[in-house]
């Protein structure tokens, strides 16, 4: 049985502030396809949380996973579905 290769993605955006991180995020996301996770490093707390939020917004395509390790916050996506937020869903 094939199951296919899965690609890691890990978005360093470590020491950039928004809007910058969440249209990387959203454009990455909108790469993907179902099935796929992104990694997203951040130390920016309202731009992850900002990230988050957009995201939870479509809770039934994405799946979101935050933690922190020192001052690097870590967001785990996983695509669920075909659609998710749009880079014109940004604002920050």
């Amino acid at each position: 049985m094939f199951y296919g290769v899965q690609r890691v993605r890990v978005l360093d955006l470590r020491g950039e502030e928004c809007p910058i991180p969440i249209t990387k995020a959203v454009r990455t996301f909108a790469g993907m396809g179902v099935g796929e996770e992104i990694t997203i490093l951040l130390t920016s707390r309202s731009c992850a949380e900002a990230i988050k939020n957009l995201f939870e917004s479509v809770p039934s395509m994405v799946r979101i996973e935050m933690s922190v390790e020192g001052n690097v916050i870590k967001l785990v996506l996983k695509k669920l579905g075909s659609e998710g937020p749009k880079p014109s869903d940004v604002s920050c």
